[in-house]
Parts: C-alpha cells; sequence; structure tokens
C-alpha cells in the first residue's frame, strides 16, 4: 500500500482475506498531530506526523510498530479553524524513495532504507502558495521521472511536473488555485493522462 488509496490509488485491494475474518491487534502507539495515512512497502510502514514543531516522517516495523527511523523538518502552520496542524496528504513511496507533502507546502525526498534526506522543495518560496482553507493537501504521484503535484500556485504553477531524482522543477501549467485532491495516471486512448481536480475544476 505504497501511496494514497493503495498501488493503483483507487482504493481495492486485490489480495485475499482471512476466511474466518480472525483480525487482532498486533501493536499500538500513541502519534502526532495530522490527517495523512501511512503508506507500506516491504518491511517499512511510512508514517507522516507531527510532533511539537516539526513534521516528521517515519519508518516504523510493520510486525512491532517500532521506529527504525525519522526525519523531520520545521513547521509553524496553524489551522484557522482549529483543526489539526499536522500534515494532511499520505506519503508515497516510490523505489528507493518516500516523498511527502507538509501543511504548510514543504515537499520531500528521503531515503526509504535510512531516511537520510535527498532534497526539499519549499512551494511557499518556490511556486507561491497561499495558505489557502486547510493548508496543502496533495499526496504526490509518480508518473515515469517525475512527481505531479497540485500545487495552486502563482506565475503559471497551478500544476507543477517536478523531477523526482533532483526536485527540479520540469514543467508549470495553469493558473488553476488547488483543489484538495490529489492527481491520478492513467491510460486512455492509448496515451498516458494525468488527472487533476484543482479549484476550477477537472484537468
Amino acid at each position: 500500500w505504497n501511496q494514497l488509496l493503495g498501488p493503483t490509488r483507487n482504493g481495492v485491494y486485490s489480495g485475499a482475506w482471512s476466511e474466518k475474518g480472525n483480525f487482532r491487534q498486533l501493536w499500538k502507539r500513541d502519534i502526532g498531530a495530522g490527517f495523512a495515512g501511512v503508506a507500506v512497502a516491504g518491511n517499512r510502514l511510512i508514517l507522516f506526523h507531527r510532533v511539537n514543531a516539526e513534521e516528521i516522517v517515519e519508518s516504523l516495523d510493520p510486525a512491532t510498530g517500532k521506529t527504525q527511523w525519522r526525519h523531520g523538518y520545521a513547521t509553524g502552520y496553524r489551522d484557522d479553524f482549529g483543526f489539526s496542524d499536522g500534515p494532511r496528504a499520505v506519503p508515497t513511496i516510490d523505489g528507493d524513495r518516500v516523498f511527502s507533502y507538509g501543511a504548510e507546502g514543504t515537499l520531500t525526498a528521503v531515503r526509504l532504507d535510512s531516511g537520510a534526506p535527498i532534497w526539499t522543495v519549499d512551494a511557499r518560496k518556490q511556486f507561491g502558495i497561499r495558505k489557502e482553507f486547510f493548508g496543502t493537501g496533495c499526496s504526490p504521484v509518480v508518473a515515469g521521472d517525475r512527481l505531479l503535484m497540485n500545487i495552486g500556485g502563482a506565475d503559471n504553477a497551478g500544476i507543477v511536473a517536478i523531477d523526482k531524482a533532483t526536485g527540479k522543477t520540469l514543467w508549470k501549467a495553469l493558473t488553476h488555485e488547488a483543489g484538495y485532491a490529489s492527481p491520478a495516471v492513467a491510460e486512455i486512448g492509448g496515451q498516458s493522462r494525468a488527472i487533476f481536480f484543482t479549484r476550477e475544476g477537472f484537468v
């Protein structure tokens, strides 16, 4: 379950459930603030949450819940409506990397095996995004060598493609404000298409 809504980004699990349906709790632990669900690949469960003044990407052992590594960075996000101040978007695991997008617009890439930082993009500074109503809420989607993001930035940066290896901007498009929706990629009519739901509508 390596990204928002699973491997095919549609919320469907294709494996087999236990015949008896006997599910038992293996472990439990307290976590920080936020709305981001977890992503899982191999022996890594990636949790994205906020603890005090840090947004933290944290790898847990799925069998025990014990921390394997954690990567944190400072955040000052405050929710104007009194909801959680933590991140909203599910992280995305792609090969040996984890991509996350925080509530203030910090996009990061870290190594899956160690949490070592690879690159960081501050979307507030780079694309001129605004705070909006509930912070930023786009889970990155991988399309080949790039990340596609519903950014809602200024200067034609409504939708942005970023080189997943370096964090460099590959292209920008549209002046749309961001919707609280994550993009999806699909084959339509024999061509690969990226589908976004911005504040203006479907693109």
